[in-house]
């Protein structure tokens, strides 16, 4: 493993000044929201025996249009939820910025009489065979990682939490590989970034920002109206700073990888 880990330092940008400052620790910090989609409730029949199948499902249409027709949280009936989860615009967005594969996971619960050992229990499983990545050891995924930006997300996910700078570059040589950007997302959220608008912004906060500034060029969609480089008092001219350094940088690790020039091409470095 050590052998393997001190090849794979070696992979993703290595320019000194974007790794300097990221994981200071910040004097003080607000807690940074999810940027997701809104949460979509399914709504399922109750237990209406008198009322036919075809009935109760009218039913729970009608109330669905009917909730939805207030604003707000839009609900969907199973059948909906269902096929947007497996073939809706979720599926199409996933496949679109990121390296995984689309897959589902579901929970299936038992009752004391239907399972095996006579208690109730619920299991979650994958509705799709993984991919067999998932099963290969972290060092045969790094051994992989230079040429397979799927070996190298995932690689990057086990490694997260005990070694943060080589999960980061990971997931930018994942990025330059694929030209995709969700990489880059989890990158951002991955730094210690401070986020406290009361006090001087810090080169973290800076990183964070470029970095999404960088995923959205390459097709992610940033949601977040509130947390904004405006909120921070973010210096625009520095933030640009920021953003082409990430943008040359990972251009020309495409280039040295890959011979690629896309992303040469899309940030017009």
């Amino acid at each position: 493993m050590r052998e393997t880990l001190k090849y794979a330092m070696a992979v993703g940008i290595t320019a000194a000044a974007m790794f300097a400052y990221m994981y200071e620790t910040p004097p003080k910090k607000i807690a940074q929201e999810a940027v997701q989609a809104p949460n979509t409730a399914t709504l399922e029949p109750g237990d209406v025996y008198a009322l036919s199948r075809e009935q109760r499902e009218s039913n729970l249409s009608k109330l669905v249009d009917s909730l939805n027709s207030m604003g707000g949280q839009q609900y969907l009936t199973q059948e909906q939820a269902e096929y947007k989860a497996n073939y809706g615009p979720e599926k199409e967005r996933f496949q679109r910025i990121n390296i995984e594969p689309w897959n589902v996971q579901q929970t299936q619960c038992f009752s004391a009489e239907e399972s095996n050992d006579g208690t109730e229990r619920c299991e979650t499983t994958w509705k799709y065979p993984r991919h067999h990545y998932y099963s290969a050891s972290t060092d045969e995924l790094l051994e992989l990682a230079y040429t397979d930006a799927l070996a190298a997300t995932i690689a990057a996910k086990r490694i997260a939490k005990q070694d943060t700078e080589l999960a980061f570059k990971l997931r930018m040589h994942a990025a330059a590989l694929s030209n995709k950007s969700g990489p880059i997302a989890d990158a951002a959220y991955s730094l210690n970034a401070q986020f406290d608008p009361d006090s001087d912004p810090a080169d973290s906060t800076y990183m964070f920002f470029a970095l999404m500034n960088v995923a959205e060029k390459m097709g992610y969609q940033y949601r977040n109206e509130k947390y904004t480089p405006e909120y921070f008092s973010l210096d625009a001219e520095k933030l640009a700073e920021f953003t082409n350094l990430i943008s040359r940088n990972l251009a020309d690790l495409q280039s040295t990888v890959s011979g690629s020039t896309n992303l040469k091409e899309l940030f017009d470095v």
